[in-house]
């Protein structure tokens, strides 16, 4: 479950802060929880994701200070958007192969972490 934090708190406990648009990430974060959210007098502001001490903040007023290039987004999201949405193999067994989208989502949110920090 997520809890309510502030823009002044996630800046104090993250060195590196990706800000995205609310759905610029959707397919690649579709498999993970988002650790905390803020808001403000118009409501929700925004989802923070935590990568080992990397924060990635996804919403209608994200911040941070890493705003990575449209391109790299959109590239990232469109491998999301490949993996989540392949066929499911009758072969085998659904929750395996749910299970292997979201590790191999978490390499590629690794991935595009490591391209936009360095």
């Amino acid at each position: 479950m997520k809890y309510k934090t502030t823009k002044k708190a996630t800046k104090e406990n993250y060195r590196n802060i990706i800000g995205v648009g609310a759905v610029d990430l959707y397919y690649l974060l579709k498999f993970t929880e988002p650790a905390a959210y803020t808001c403000g007098v118009y409501g929700w502001n925004a989802d923070v994701y935590d990568f080992d001490n990397v924060a990635i903040v996804a919403g209608y007023r994200p911040f941070g200070n890493i705003t990575p290039d449209y391109d790299i987004v959109e590239k990232y999201n469109k491998l999301g958007k490949e993996i989540y949405e392949e066929e499911h193999d009758p072969s085998k067994d659904w929750n395996e192969e749910q299970e292997e989208k979201e590790n191999r989502l978490n390499q590629l949110i690794k991935e595009f972490i490591e391209e936009v920090t360095k």
